[in-house]
Protein backbone atom coordinates (compact mmCIF):
# COMPACT_ATOMS: atom_id res chain seq x y z
CA UNK A 1 0.00 0.00 0.00
CA UNK A 2 1.15 3.48 -0.77
CA UNK A 3 0.44 6.65 0.78
CA UNK A 4 0.40 9.17 -2.38
CA UNK A 5 0.96 12.22 -0.29
CA UNK A 6 3.87 11.43 1.28
CA UNK A 7 5.03 8.99 -1.18
CA UNK A 8 5.25 6.48 1.85
CA UNK A 9 5.23 2.55 1.14
CA UNK A 10 3.74 0.20 3.49
CA UNK A 11 4.23 -3.65 3.05
CA UNK A 12 3.92 -6.75 5.29
CA UNK A 13 6.02 -9.72 5.26
CA UNK A 14 5.41 -12.60 7.77
CA UNK A 15 5.09 -11.20 10.84
CA UNK A 16 6.79 -7.87 10.22
CA UNK A 17 5.25 -4.07 8.73
CA UNK A 18 7.88 -2.46 7.11
CA UNK A 19 7.52 1.48 6.63
CA UNK A 20 9.53 2.43 3.17
CA UNK A 21 9.70 6.09 2.89
CA UNK A 22 11.55 6.91 -0.61
CA UNK A 23 9.40 10.11 -1.96
CA UNK A 24 11.79 10.38 -4.76
CA UNK A 25 11.87 7.08 -6.18
CA UNK A 26 9.67 5.75 -8.30
CA UNK A 27 10.02 1.97 -7.07
CA UNK A 28 9.18 0.13 -3.61
CA UNK A 29 13.10 -0.18 -1.79
CA UNK A 30 12.82 -2.76 1.23
CA UNK A 31 15.82 -1.60 2.89
CA UNK A 32 16.51 -3.04 6.57
CA UNK A 33 19.16 -0.66 7.49
CA UNK A 34 16.83 2.53 6.25
CA UNK A 35 13.25 1.49 7.11
CA UNK A 36 11.18 1.42 10.37
CA UNK A 37 9.84 -2.07 10.84
CA UNK A 38 7.28 -2.56 13.34
CA UNK A 39 6.49 -6.17 14.58
CA UNK A 40 3.18 -7.93 14.71
CA UNK A 41 2.26 -10.93 16.98
CA UNK A 42 0.82 -12.21 14.01
CA UNK A 43 0.82 -12.70 10.03
CA UNK A 44 -0.98 -9.48 8.78
CA UNK A 45 -4.02 -10.44 6.31
CA UNK A 46 -4.78 -7.05 4.54
CA UNK A 47 -4.33 -3.06 5.97
CA UNK A 48 -6.12 0.00 5.56
CA UNK A 49 -4.47 3.72 5.77
CA UNK A 50 -6.62 5.98 7.29
CA UNK A 51 -6.83 9.42 4.55
CA UNK A 52 -4.65 11.65 6.89
CA UNK A 53 -1.89 9.17 7.07
CA UNK A 54 -1.73 9.21 10.71
CA UNK A 55 -2.92 5.72 11.45
CA UNK A 56 -2.73 2.54 9.58
CA UNK A 57 -5.37 -0.48 10.43
CA UNK A 58 -3.95 -3.79 10.04
CA UNK A 59 -6.05 -7.28 10.50
CA UNK A 60 -4.05 -10.57 11.47
CA UNK A 61 -4.88 -14.22 11.14
CA UNK A 62 -5.27 -14.19 14.47
CA UNK A 63 -8.50 -12.30 14.09
CA UNK A 64 -7.46 -9.02 15.71
CA UNK A 65 -7.00 -5.93 14.71
CA UNK A 66 -4.09 -3.68 14.90
CA UNK A 67 -3.98 -0.20 15.27
CA UNK A 68 -1.00 1.55 14.82
CA UNK A 69 0.13 5.41 15.44
CA UNK A 70 2.21 5.57 12.13
CA UNK A 71 3.79 8.66 13.97
CA UNK A 72 4.81 7.09 16.80
CA UNK A 73 5.46 3.63 15.03
CA UNK A 74 3.96 1.44 17.82
CA UNK A 75 0.19 0.02 18.64
CA UNK A 76 -2.49 1.75 20.48
CA UNK A 77 -4.67 -0.80 20.72
CA UNK A 78 -5.77 -4.45 19.21
CA UNK A 79 -9.44 -5.60 18.90
CA UNK A 80 -11.07 -8.82 18.59
CA UNK A 81 -12.43 -8.63 15.39
CA UNK A 82 -13.13 -11.93 13.47
CA UNK A 83 -11.65 -13.38 10.10
CA UNK A 84 -11.30 -10.22 8.12
CA UNK A 85 -10.07 -10.07 4.42
CA UNK A 86 -10.16 -6.38 3.85
CA UNK A 87 -10.32 -3.14 4.83
CA UNK A 88 -11.07 0.15 3.62
CA UNK A 89 -11.15 3.71 6.06
CA UNK A 90 -13.01 6.97 4.60
CA UNK A 91 -12.21 10.48 5.29
CA UNK A 92 -15.96 10.32 7.27
CA UNK A 93 -13.80 8.66 10.16
CA UNK A 94 -15.36 4.88 8.84
CA UNK A 95 -13.37 1.58 8.39
CA UNK A 96 -14.91 -0.90 6.38
CA UNK A 97 -14.10 -4.08 7.14
CA UNK A 98 -14.70 -7.69 4.76
CA UNK A 99 -15.64 -10.20 7.17
CA UNK A 100 -15.49 -13.84 5.75
CA UNK A 101 -16.81 -15.74 8.12
CA UNK A 102 -20.10 -13.76 8.86
CA UNK A 103 -20.48 -13.19 5.09
CA UNK A 104 -20.61 -9.49 5.99
CA UNK A 105 -19.72 -6.27 5.78
CA UNK A 106 -18.74 -4.68 9.19
CA UNK A 107 -18.30 -0.66 9.84
CA UNK A 108 -16.16 1.06 12.24
CA UNK A 109 -15.81 3.90 14.22
CA UNK A 110 -11.98 5.44 13.65
CA UNK A 111 -13.31 9.59 14.25
CA UNK A 112 -10.81 8.34 17.76
CA UNK A 113 -8.47 5.63 16.59
CA UNK A 114 -7.52 5.10 20.86
CA UNK A 115 -11.67 4.01 20.90
CA UNK A 116 -12.48 2.06 17.88
CA UNK A 117 -15.75 0.79 17.87
CA UNK A 118 -18.33 -1.01 15.72
CA UNK A 119 -21.18 0.86 14.07
CA UNK A 120 -22.76 -1.85 12.36
CA UNK A 121 -22.82 -4.56 9.48
CA UNK A 122 -24.31 -5.68 6.64
CA UNK A 123 -24.98 -8.88 5.47
CA UNK A 124 -23.72 -10.21 1.75
CA UNK A 125 -26.08 -12.92 1.39
CA UNK A 126 -24.16 -16.50 0.14
CA UNK A 127 -20.99 -15.66 -1.85
CA UNK A 128 -19.10 -18.71 -1.60
CA UNK A 129 -14.98 -16.92 -0.76
CA UNK A 130 -14.65 -13.08 -0.38
CA UNK A 131 -11.18 -12.19 -0.68
CA UNK A 132 -10.91 -8.25 -1.59
CA UNK A 133 -12.84 -4.99 -0.52
CA UNK A 134 -12.10 -1.60 -2.24
CA UNK A 135 -14.30 2.05 -1.83
CA UNK A 136 -15.26 4.49 -4.63
CA UNK A 137 -16.06 7.32 -2.40
CA UNK A 138 -17.41 9.22 -5.46
CA UNK A 139 -19.98 7.14 -6.31
CA UNK A 140 -20.67 6.25 -2.83
CA UNK A 141 -19.25 2.45 -4.07
CA UNK A 142 -18.33 -1.03 -1.95
CA UNK A 143 -16.72 -3.64 -4.40
CA UNK A 144 -16.76 -6.84 -2.86
CA UNK A 145 -14.60 -9.78 -4.40
CA UNK A 146 -16.10 -13.36 -4.39
CA UNK A 147 -13.63 -14.97 -5.66
CA UNK A 148 -15.32 -18.15 -6.20
CA UNK A 149 -18.61 -16.89 -7.49
CA UNK A 150 -16.55 -15.04 -10.66
CA UNK A 151 -18.42 -11.97 -9.30
CA UNK A 152 -17.97 -8.72 -7.70
CA UNK A 153 -20.68 -7.23 -5.83
CA UNK A 154 -21.51 -3.98 -5.61
CA UNK A 155 -23.02 -2.00 -2.29
CA UNK A 156 -23.57 1.65 -2.51
CA UNK A 157 -22.66 3.19 1.24
CA UNK A 158 -25.63 5.76 0.67
CA UNK A 159 -28.67 4.81 -0.73
CA UNK A 160 -30.23 7.16 -4.05
CA UNK A 161 -33.42 8.54 -5.08
CA UNK A 162 -32.93 9.40 -8.56
CA UNK A 163 -36.31 10.21 -9.70
CA UNK A 164 -40.00 10.63 -7.72
CA UNK A 165 -43.24 11.51 -9.07
CA UNK A 166 -47.13 12.53 -8.13
CA UNK A 167 -50.04 12.01 -9.87
CA UNK A 168 -53.77 12.49 -9.04
CA UNK A 169 -55.87 9.41 -10.06
CA UNK A 170 -59.28 10.21 -8.56
CA UNK A 171 -60.76 12.67 -6.46
CA UNK A 172 -59.57 10.75 -3.31
CA UNK A 173 -56.51 8.71 -4.84
CA UNK A 174 -53.01 9.48 -5.82
CA UNK A 175 -49.97 7.64 -7.72
CA UNK A 176 -46.88 7.49 -6.12
CA UNK A 177 -43.57 6.26 -8.66
CA UNK A 178 -39.58 6.64 -7.49
CA UNK A 179 -37.18 5.08 -9.19
CA UNK A 180 -33.43 3.69 -6.81
CA UNK A 181 -31.91 2.50 -9.98
CA UNK A 182 -28.24 1.13 -9.59
CA UNK A 183 -27.96 -0.63 -12.92
CA UNK A 184 -28.70 -4.51 -13.23
CA UNK A 185 -26.89 -6.92 -11.49
CA UNK A 186 -25.90 -4.95 -8.42
CA UNK A 187 -27.31 -5.22 -5.06
CA UNK A 188 -27.39 -2.60 -2.17
CA UNK A 189 -28.92 -3.76 1.28
CA UNK A 190 -31.41 -1.45 2.59
CA UNK A 191 -33.52 -1.93 5.50
CA UNK A 192 -36.11 0.44 4.67
CA UNK A 193 -37.72 2.07 1.25
CA UNK A 194 -41.58 4.01 1.83
CA UNK A 195 -42.54 7.36 2.43
CA UNK A 196 -44.21 10.32 4.11
CA UNK A 197 -47.57 11.53 3.20
CA UNK A 198 -49.14 14.56 5.00
CA UNK A 199 -51.46 17.77 4.57
CA UNK A 200 -49.06 20.17 6.67
CA UNK A 201 -46.82 22.18 3.90
CA UNK A 202 -43.54 21.88 5.90
CA UNK A 203 -43.06 18.58 5.33
CA UNK A 204 -39.25 18.45 4.88
CA UNK A 205 -36.57 15.93 5.67
CA UNK A 206 -35.89 18.01 8.57
CA UNK A 207 -39.49 18.30 9.54
CA UNK A 208 -40.66 14.50 9.38
CA UNK A 209 -44.34 15.50 9.92
CA UNK A 210 -47.43 13.20 8.77
CA UNK A 211 -47.90 9.59 8.51
CA UNK A 212 -44.63 7.46 7.51
CA UNK A 213 -45.64 4.63 5.19
CA UNK A 214 -43.04 1.57 4.89
CA UNK A 215 -43.80 0.03 1.55
CA UNK A 216 -40.16 -2.40 1.96
CA UNK A 217 -38.08 -3.61 4.73
CA UNK A 218 -34.98 -5.87 4.25
CA UNK A 219 -32.19 -6.29 1.73
CA UNK A 220 -33.97 -5.84 -2.11
CA UNK A 221 -32.14 -6.34 -5.26
CA UNK A 222 -32.11 -3.43 -7.38
CA UNK A 223 -32.59 -0.92 -9.73
CA UNK A 224 -35.87 -0.82 -7.45
CA UNK A 225 -39.34 0.92 -8.49
CA UNK A 226 -41.55 2.18 -6.30
CA UNK A 227 -45.61 2.25 -7.85
CA UNK A 228 -47.74 3.17 -5.12
CA UNK A 229 -51.65 3.97 -5.12
CA UNK A 230 -52.67 6.33 -2.16
CA UNK A 231 -56.35 5.73 -2.01
CA UNK A 232 -59.09 6.57 0.03
CA UNK A 233 -57.65 10.54 0.85
CA UNK A 234 -59.73 13.73 1.27
CA UNK A 235 -61.36 15.40 -1.33
CA UNK A 236 -60.58 19.10 -1.93
CA UNK A 237 -57.29 18.53 -0.13
CA UNK A 238 -53.55 19.11 -0.59
CA UNK A 239 -51.12 16.58 -0.24
CA UNK A 240 -47.32 16.40 0.07
CA UNK A 241 -45.65 13.29 -0.19
CA UNK A 242 -41.84 12.49 0.40
CA UNK A 243 -40.12 9.68 -0.53
CA UNK A 244 -37.50 8.19 1.63
CA UNK A 245 -34.53 5.08 1.72
CA UNK A 246 -32.24 4.02 4.40
CA UNK A 247 -29.14 1.60 4.15
CA UNK A 248 -27.77 -0.27 7.18
CA UNK A 249 -24.22 -0.23 5.93
CA UNK A 250 -24.06 3.55 7.45
CA UNK A 251 -27.32 4.13 8.94
CA UNK A 252 -28.38 6.90 6.04
CA UNK A 253 -31.53 8.36 4.87
CA UNK A 254 -32.06 9.91 1.21
CA UNK A 255 -35.07 11.65 0.46
CA UNK A 256 -36.52 12.86 -2.67
CA UNK A 257 -37.75 16.25 -3.48
CA UNK A 258 -40.95 16.99 -1.36
CA UNK A 259 -44.49 16.47 -4.65
CA UNK A 260 -47.55 17.78 -4.08
CA UNK A 261 -51.43 17.35 -5.40
CA UNK A 262 -54.29 18.89 -5.27
CA UNK A 263 -57.76 16.47 -5.12
CA UNK A 264 -59.96 18.91 -5.95
CA UNK A 265 -63.58 18.55 -5.09
CA UNK A 266 -66.27 18.96 -8.47
CA UNK A 267 -66.91 22.26 -8.66
CA UNK A 268 -63.84 23.64 -7.95
CA UNK A 269 -61.42 22.64 -11.06
CA UNK A 270 -61.84 18.64 -10.09
CA UNK A 271 -63.63 15.40 -12.01
CA UNK A 272 -63.83 17.36 -15.01
CA UNK A 273 -65.92 14.78 -17.66
CA UNK A 274 -64.46 13.46 -20.40
CA UNK A 275 -66.03 11.89 -23.40
CA UNK A 276 -67.08 8.56 -23.03
CA UNK A 277 -67.40 9.31 -19.04
CA UNK A 278 -70.58 7.57 -17.80
CA UNK A 279 -70.36 8.55 -14.35
CA UNK A 280 -73.18 10.26 -12.91
CA UNK A 281 -71.35 13.83 -13.15
CA UNK A 282 -70.98 13.55 -16.70
CA UNK A 283 -74.79 12.49 -17.32
CA UNK A 284 -75.58 15.55 -15.29
CA UNK A 285 -73.52 17.99 -17.39
CA UNK A 286 -75.07 16.34 -20.73
CA UNK A 287 -78.52 16.09 -19.14
CA UNK A 288 -78.03 20.38 -18.49
CA UNK A 289 -76.31 21.02 -21.98
CA UNK A 290 -79.17 19.39 -23.62
CA UNK A 291 -81.76 21.20 -21.61
CA UNK A 292 -79.90 24.44 -22.82
CA UNK A 293 -80.37 23.83 -26.27
CA UNK A 294 -83.56 22.65 -26.07
CA UNK A 295 -84.46 26.54 -24.11
CA UNK A 296 -82.62 28.14 -26.98
CA UNK A 297 -84.31 26.66 -29.48
CA UNK A 298 -87.96 27.38 -27.95
CA UNK A 299 -86.51 31.12 -27.53
CA UNK A 300 -85.31 31.22 -31.69
CA UNK A 301 -88.97 29.80 -32.69
CA UNK A 302 -90.78 32.08 -30.57
CA UNK A 303 -88.86 35.03 -32.04
CA UNK A 304 -89.34 33.79 -35.90
CA UNK A 305 -93.18 33.74 -35.21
Amino acid sequence: MVDPDSGTAYMALGEDLFIDNHPDEGYLMVDYAENAMISLTAIPSCIALDPNGTHMYVADDEDYLNVIDLYAGQFIEDIDVGDIRGLVATEDGRLYALDGTSKSIRVFDISDPTAVSEISSVGLGDPLALNSLALNEARNELYVCDLYGDSVKIIKTTPTISSASLTVVASDKLNLKAALPLGSAMVEDSSEIGYYISTDSKLSPTNLVGKKVVVKEGNADFPYALDEALSGLDKDTTYYVMVYATSEINNSVAYSQVMSANLAAPGNGGNVPKTGDNSPMALLFLIAAAGSAMVLLKRTKNESN
